[in-house]
């Protein structure tokens, strides 16, 4: 017996692109998919709440989404860019939930991964759906072990678990990626 294995992961995965998806990404040409704990707040602010969820305006203060204000300083001159959640986040929380959270870039998210499908197999469906070449997504996540397929495919920027996408060198590799695929 033979075992094929795929060079890009998501090449293996035969879907279908439900008309949902499509309809929400229409004018988004590239995507950055989305950890929260660890890459819009610190990774222990949320486990110090434990199953506390305080109202969305006392969430900066609990120490969540203490990023966005950057990630959209960040974003501001890439109109092409959409927001997708594959954090766990997107099992306890709707989209519309999500989008509140997100603040000022909750008007770029797309949706979340698949939450019948746990992590990276929820990325790689996702990029698969869409036909995503990998030059347009970056996966920001602070536990890049976690998608060893992702990581392969250098499409994973790793976030210092303490802070985030605030952290200089995930700050770097995302402006880099954003840079190089031009601006809008």
């Amino acid at each position: 017996m033979t075992c094929r294995v795929a060079r890009r992961p998501f090449d293996r995965l035969a879907l279908e692109i439900p008309a949902e998806v499509l309809a929400s990404t229409g004018q988004f040409d590239r995507f950055l998919l989305l950890d929260f704990d660890g890459v819009l707040h610190p990774a222990q602010a949320h486990a110090e709440l434990g199953s506390v969820r305080p109202p969305l305006k006392e969430q900066p203060a609990a120490g969540l989404f203490i990023h966005t204000d950057q990630l959209a300083e960040q974003l501001a001159p890439y109109a092409a860019v959409g927001l997708v959640v594959h954090s766990s986040w997107r099992m306890t929380h709707i989209d519309a939930e999500i989008r509140r959270l997100l603040g000022p870039v909750g008007d770029r998210l797309v949706g979340a991964t698949d939450r019948g499908l746990d992590g990276e197999l929820s990325i790689l469906q996702f990029a698969r759906r869409l036909r995503l070449d990998p030059s347009m997504f970056r996966v920001l996540d602070d536990q890049p072990e976690l998608l060893p397929h992702l990581v392969e495919a250098d499409v994973v920027i790793a976030c210092d678990p303490a802070r985030g996408v605030s952290n200089q060198t995930a700050w770097a590799r995302l402006e880099y990626w954003l840079s190089s695929s031009g601006s809008d």
